[in-house]
């Protein structure tokens, strides 16, 4: 134990003692002040690839938005949470869609380039979500709904989307963009 006096100051503890065996733990626990378990805790190692993710998502979405003279506010629309996000243009086809669609769906984000979300539709969506969704596109307004979609292994998911139209500067819709995640 002596070389780990001073664990209530080490960096990466929480990575530390997830690597010990469950007697070594044990062992441990009487040295250490606080008896709180915090989820990762280690920022210096896992946030900077959730910088560099969200970083990308953003740059990507900046090129749009210079493309197109969006009227949006990029950062307040990404504020909220989400696993995936996907762009489609005024016609809901997917023109883009970030890494974490294909975490959270199996699809390749080249192989969904072309088609309408609705691709991710099975036999338990509901008909009023759909129509609900469908309703709130034509309305051209922000809106939060929840639906069953289905992974690309046709695995059912409950998913949250948060959707909000992107207008141009003549006040017309250029492209909807969808905040997902799984809840």
């Amino acid at each position: 134990m002596e070389k780990y006096n001073d664990l209530n100051n080490m960096m990466c503890l929480d990575l530390f003692l997830t690597s010990l065996s469950r007697a070594d733990y044990q062992k441990l626990l009487p040295h250490l002040q606080s008896k709180q378990v915090f989820p990762i805790r280690s920022w210096d190692l896992s946030g900077n690839g959730i910088h560099q993710f969200i970083s990308s998502d953003r740059q990507k979405l900046e090129a749009y938005h210079r493309q197109y003279k969006w009227k949006l506010n990029l950062t307040q629309a990404l504020e909220e949470e989400y696993d995936a996000l996907i762009l489609t243009n005024s016609r809901q086809e997917i023109v883009w869609a970030n890494d974490g669609f294909t975490d959270m769906t199996g699809y390749s984000v080249h192989s969904i380039i072309g088609k309408k979300p609705g691709m991710l539709h099975g036999p338990n969506t509901s008909e009023e979500s759909k129509q609900r969704i469908r309703k709130k596109l034509e309305m051209q307004v922000p809106f939060k709904d929840v639906i069953i979609n289905y992974k690309k292994n046709q695995e059912e998911y409950v998913c949250e989307i948060r959707v909000i139209p992107i207008f141009n500067h003549q006040q017309e819709v250029t492209h909807f963009l969808a905040l997902e995640r799984v809840v």
